[in-house]
């Protein structure tokens, strides 16, 4: 009986605002400990394209990137830590590593089907990433983007403004959020990129509804991992 209960606490916990930023912070710590050892050792700095397009985008306001992207998770954090004060939902160190191991189990069951299905759709080998540091990025930076901005806000907005039914806003958010997901990346430009970033995004929005931001930010960061290895 406690187990069960247990087991719905941390199904509902993991879901929230609070574990969901908290949650992917040190996807940001990670990566940008790995990019810092990596333009120290070969003077090049290679980025994850969201980072580097709001970089740019802060630059351009005459403003200093890194302060600017280190005060934004500052905020984040206060941003967690007062939900979790107005809110009942346990904060247990437990629940961390278990979203973590939740997100391994995701990115080996989804990784090897999807990369199937694209296969057998245009014979063609799916893409992997040649450094550590972008999958620790993508996590991050993607997910909180496409998923927590596109994809969230925009079942909202279709929900709340326009009255559009739940699963309709869902689908219609997903294929817009998936599109941008699939368009917005750098690799040369090709039919079968474009189809199995687009059929990421989706089961990357799935997850997000299902079991939130931190959940979804470790199964990408470990499925691009799995990919690598793989």
């Amino acid at each position: 009986m406690k187990t069960a209960r247990w087991d719905r606490g941390y199904l509902r916990a993991s879901r929230t605002a609070t574990y969901g930023l908290l949650g992917i912070v040190p996807l940001f710590c990670i990566y940008e400990i790995l990019a810092w050892f990596g333009s120290r050792r070969s003077m090049i700095e290679a980025r994850n394209s969201i980072d580097l397009w709001l970089r740019s985008l802060i630059e351009s306001l005459g403003l200093n990137a890194q302060w600017v992207l280190i005060v934004c998770l500052a905020l984040a954090l206060l941003s967690a830590l007062w939900l979790r004060e107005a809110s009942t939902t346990p904060l247990r160190m437990s629940y961390f590593f278990l979203m973590i191991l939740e997100g391994a189990a995701y990115a080996a069951v989804i990784g090897y089907p999807l990369s199937r299905l694209t296969r057998s759709l245009l014979s063609a080998s799916p893409l992997t990433s040649s450094q550590l540091m972008l999958a620790f990025g993508a996590g991050a930076y993607e997910e909180l983007i496409f998923r927590a901005l596109f994809y969230d806000v925009t079942v909202r907005t279709l929900r709340r403004y326009y009255a559009m039914p739940a699963r309709s806003a869902y689908i219609a958010a997903a294929v817009f959020s998936s599109f941008l997901f699939s368009a917005f990346h750098g690799e040369p430009l090709s039919f079968y990129n474009s189809l199995y970033r687009f059929f990421t995004g989706v089961l990357f929005c799935a997850l997000y509804s299902g079991r939130g931001l931190a959940v979804t930010a470790w199964t990408h960061t470990l499925y691009d991992l799995f990919l690598l290895v793989a």
